[in-house]
């Protein structure tokens, strides 16, 4: 999907934005879509995960996540095999944004993009 497509069909998901992963063994600026936000605690940074893992699993399509600086939750969405995001991973991202997170009241604050109604 060109970029300039995907970002058109991601316009409507405030949380999400465009970002190129190097793939250093083929040399490749591969695009994904990311989210990220700041956990309450290191806790609910695993609650969070765990539960975007279940759909993952559910969905047998997986996102890269991960938990840094104890509670800083990143989410990285592509279809590996293609190289490059898919309706599935549009899709699901719509899924991942419907997970209740435990945000920190400071990022919540300065991201009014984040939906106060999956607030844990």
């Amino acid at each position: 999907m060109a970029t300039s497509e995907l970002a058109e069909k991601i316009k409507d998901f405030a949380m999400w934005e465009i970002k190129p992963l190097n793939n250093t063994e083929e040399g490749l600026q591969i695009p994904t879509i990311s989210r990220s936000f700041t956990c309450k605690n290191f806790q609910l940074a695993m609650d969070a995960i765990n539960s975007i893992g279940v759909i993952c699993e559910a969905e047998n399509h997986h996102a890269d996540l991960h938990i840094e600086s104890y509670r800083n939750v990143r989410i990285v969405v592509y279809t590996h095999k293609v190289k490059g995001v898919t309706g599935n991973d549009i899709e699901l991202a719509r899924m991942i944004d419907g997970v209740k997170v435990g945000y920190s009241p400071v990022w919540l604050k300065k991201h009014a993009e984040a939906d106060g109604s999956q607030i844990v």
